[in-house]
């Protein structure tokens, strides 16, 4: 239930006085009369002992008038609604309770209707008042538990889109981020292999982890200049601060470095952007700083790297040709010694200490190199010993590896293709399917049994129908039309018509051949034909 509003009255009439504190009923109306007086000067010293949020006042009273009692006031309680009685109509008198901010001036007679009808009003704004007051508050109160997160979203637009410096400042000081923008630098940190080290952890944990490093960083910052920091994306943070003539921006990022391995056991990373005199040149600071961060790619993390320390150059041959082929005959070799020899030659020719290339173009080389030893050894392995090593391929290409974790990778793979081959050439059984996958595809013009391909492998046709379901998990008709049906899709999609694919396969019925080819397909040959033309 509401608190009643108060209400102190003052008249030198008592009767007056009483009639209107006694005899109206003022608690059926939420109000409670906290007191009266009956001159201007007791009146004065009532409203300011019980500071009331309604005040019924006459005009002329002995020692000090309504209206001079209401104007000393007036900078105690601005919010309290005063309704001026007066036996006068006086022009003058309305006039400067109108400056005083009295919410109604009532002439003497008055019903006590008329005067409760005033007054019910009088407390309907009050109320109004004191709702929108605490609606203001509880904003103000949202406001400001918001702030942290509303400065970080500001900040994280702040140093991607260039903005109007004025304006920027102007939110800068409304969101009290404390320190002058001026002579800044920018530093985005990075938690080395974040997303390897969190991934089976709990997220508690991993948030636990964000939470202390923040926490260092900001504690290191802070012995040497004023700054803000806050997160950017997963396991990163951006640190802005502010450098004084006789700093170096590089010093203070290496005590984040090794404070945080100190106290956290977290190794981090992180880029440096170069000084910038105010905030809109925020953005170009921050893409300096992911520069050089990416040049991480180079290093084993747990370092500084300001832009522009390394010299990087876009587009430069990486290694000779010729290594691909060499890398690719010791791959079939089966010798994973020789295969780490040859990709030892390949990492030691992209070495070079004086111009790399930039990060992107390095892992993209180094992801089409493990493309090519792969898929080159593809012809020569069975679908299903190819089969891991695809999916490990697939598996690969990720931003946060490392120049070293690229060629771990690499040497990895050559190992684990090296076996296969190895383990292939003791399998006889491979060898004479292989053989026989071979002859199906070069003779899928003519109408090949299983006893035409078992005679060319020297195998009886028991035996080799047995070996080859073993080894392809198809029988022999089966792998026939799988192959025929892919061949007849490279010929439609070449522009040959139905009629000579359907020759070129040793199909006599056309019906029967696009039968069979809507079966495996789910279109009729000339349906095929037009979806890729």
């Amino acid at each position: 239930m509401n608190e009643p509003m108060t209400l102190c009255v003052i008249d030198d009439i008592k009767t007056i006085v009483d009639g209107i504190a006694s005899q109206i009923p003022w608690e059926q109306y939420g109000i409670r009369v906290v007191g009266t007086a009956t001159n201007g000067e007791d009146g004065l010293k009532l409203i300011l002992q019980t500071r009331p949020q309604l005040i019924i006042t006459d005009i002329r009273m002995p020692v000090m008038d309504g209206l001079s009692m209401v104007e000393q006031t007036t900078g105690e309680l601005s919010n309290t609604k005063v309704i001026v009685l007066s036996g006068y109509n006086d022009f003058e008198y309305a006039r400067q309770a109108v400056r005083l901010g009295v919410f109604e001036y009532l002439t003497k007679p008055f019903r006590p209707s008329q005067l409760v009808e005033v007054v019910l009003r009088a407390k309907e704004e009050r109320e109004k008042e004191l709702e929108q007051r605490k609606r203001l508050q509880e904003l103000e109160e949202k406001m400001r538990e918001s702030l942290p997160l509303l400065r970080q979203e500001y900040l994280k637009m702040l140093i991607r889109y260039k903005a109007n410096e004025s304006l920027a400042c102007q939110r800068w000081s409304f969101l009290e981020i404390g320190f002058e923008p001026s002579r800044l630098v920018l530093m985005v940190v990075e938690i080395d292999d974040f997303t390897k080290k969190v991934e089976p952890l709990p997220p508690g944990e991993a948030e636990l982890i964000l939470f202390a490093v923040q926490n260092v960083l900001e504690e290191t910052v802070s012995r040497w200049a004023p700054h803000v920091t806050f997160r950017d994306n997963i396991g990163k943070f951006v640190c802005l601060f502010r450098m004084d003539k006789d700093q170096d921006a590089i010093e203070i990022a290496e005590a984040c470095c090794h404070n945080t391995v100190s106290y956290t056991k977290q190794t981090i990373s992180i880029g440096l952007g170069l000084e910038t005199a105010g905030l809109a040149g925020l953005p170009q600071s921050y893409r300096q700083a992911q520069t050089a961060l990416a040049c991480h790619f180079y290093t084993e993390g747990n370092s500084v790297i300001r832009f522009g320390d390394f010299k990087i150059s876009p587009y430069i041959p990486v290694y000779a040709s010729d290594l691909e082929q060499k890398v690719i005959l010791s791959l079939v070799s089966g010798n994973s010694d020789k295969v780490h020899a040859v990709l030892a030659d390949v990492f030691d020719q992209i070495q070079d200490e004086e111009v790399r290339p930039t990060p992107d173009y390095m892992a993209n080389t180094y992801w089409e190199l493990a493309r090519k030893m792969a898929y080159a050894v593809k012809p020569k392995l069975s679908e299903a010993a190819f089969a891991p090593i695809e999916d490990k391929l697939h598996s690969l290409f990720e931003p946060t590896h490392t120049l070293k974790d690229w060629q771990q990778i690499l040497l990895g793979l050559g190992s684990e293709i090296a076996l296969c081959f190895k383990s292939r050439r003791t399998s006889d059984a491979q060898d004479v399917v292989q053989l026989a996958e071979t002859f199906i595809r070069e003779h899928l013009h003519l109408n090949m049994t299983v006893q035409d391909c078992a005679r060319h492998v020297h195998l009886s046709p028991s035996h080799f129908a047995s070996l080859f379901k073993k080894i392809t998990g198809m029988t022999f008709v089966q792998f026939v039309t799988t192959e025929r049906i892919k061949t007849a899709q490279e010929l439609l999609v070449s522009g040959s018509t139905v009629q000579t694919v359907s020759e070129k396969l040793g199909y006599e019925d056309q019906k029967y051949f696009r039968e069979l080819f809507k079966k495996h397909t789910g279109m009729t040959p000339s349906e095929f034909k037009d979806f890729y033309k």
